[in-house]
């Protein structure tokens, strides 16, 4: 009997603990229903805290997704190409850091200001030759004065050129050479695709047009100018130049036989309505507008040279110092592309003649 006894006593004390936590239980759950309206305030509490959680793990898994690298090698397919695109934009932002650090930590380089002071001395030395030079042909005359003011201003030019060698040398120092080369070729290209974009609307029927026609009175480099001048005015007023040369007195087929055209897609001034220009706000609802010669342009848009646009005004003031020329010249870099029979004689008459750089006058 004694191995019973044992059990017994276990039992009873394993239904006393059972007993205790059922009243204990019982006891919170009384105690709750006295407070109905705060059990539910908490589990509603839970209910939102857990609804927000599952949103988050499911922002974050659609992240990782997003973020996932397949298994398996990645030196092929649409993973490879987005990993070594990740690496190039690690590498940039690594090397512009590392940039920053050293001009803050450093100020400007050595080469720097060597010559900025070698400039300095420069102006001053030539502040010094000119008072010594000047004094000295107060008191000449006739062939003496000639003489002397000839070795004085030949003396003069190699002061100036020094002065002008070392202000080159230090456009070029700390990579600024560098920068302003790619800063212009990046404007190029922006402005180049601006251009391209606004002379090639998806449907010609329904795009606003500035009609131009080229036959101006006047010589090849004068038709030039009002084309430019034409296009603008186009650009600043977004619309498409129509540029109309048929009969054209260096090309009677038309600018197009000569030069690319200057739009692919819409070539034709038809429009639900047609007027001559009265400005810009006049014509906001004419679909195609007729321009005059500049000269009896009226009223005058504010996109005539030496405007440009505000948008690039501070990049251009940086790396051009005739910001109003570049602009120009993006006009005519568009509308004198050769066609390629024209674009193979240039190339032949380089090499016959043996251009090395370009030629002006």
């Amino acid at each position: 009997m004694r191995p019973w006894t044992g059990s017994w006593r276990w039992i009873m004390l394993i239904l006393f603990a059972w007993g205790t936590l059922l009243f204990y239980i019982g006891g919170h759950l009384v105690r709750d229903n006295d407070h109905p309206d705060h059990s539910s305030r908490e589990l509603s509490k839970i209910l939102a805290k857990l609804e927000r959680l599952k949103q988050q793990n499911e922002d974050l898994r659609r992240m990782a997704e997003s973020l996932r690298i397949p298994e398996g090698p990645i030196d092929q397919g649409p993973a490879s190409g987005r990993i070594r695109a990740l690496e190039e934009q690690l590498v940039k932002a690594k090397e512009q850091i590392e940039n920053y650090k050293k001009q803050t930590r450093n100020g400007l380089g050595k080469d720097h200001e060597i010559l900025r002071r070698r400039i300095e001395n420069g102006a001053k030395e030539l502040w010094f030759f000119l008072q010594s030079e000047l004094k000295k042909l107060k008191n000449l005359e006739g062939n003496e004065l000639q003489r002397h003011a000839d070795e004085f201003l030949s003396d003069l030019g190699h002061h100036e050129r020094s002065i002008m060698t070392d202000l080159y040398y230090l456009s070029q120092t700390d990579g600024a050479g560098d920068w302003r080369e790619k800063e212009a070729k990046d404007l190029t290209e922006l402005v180049q695709r601006r251009i391209t974009y606004l002379q090639n609307p998806k449907d010609c029927s329904k795009a606003k047009k500035l009609v131009c026609n080229i036959n101006k009175g006047c010589g090849y480099g004068c038709q030039l100018h009002h084309v430019v001048y034409c296009f603008m005015i186009a650009y600043g007023t977004q619309r498409t130049l129509i540029l109309e040369s048929q009969n054209w007195r260096y090309a009677t087929g038309g600018w197009e036989t000569v030069f690319r055209p200057v739009s692919e897609t819409c070539t034709d001034r038809s429009g639900i309505s047609t007027g001559h220009w009265s400005g810009e706000i006049k014509d906001k609802n004419v679909q195609v507008v007729e321009l005059p010669i500049v000269d009896s342009l009226h009223p005058r848009p504010p996109y005539l040279p030496l405007a440009v646009p505000e948008d690039l005004a501070d990049r251009l003031v940086r790396v051009h110092g005739d910001p109003a020329v570049w602009w120009v010249s993006q006009f005519v870099k568009y509308l004198i592309r050769p066609q390629p029979w024209l674009e193979k004689e240039i190339e032949e008459a380089t090499k016959k003649l043996g251009f090395k750089h370009p030629v002006i006058g």
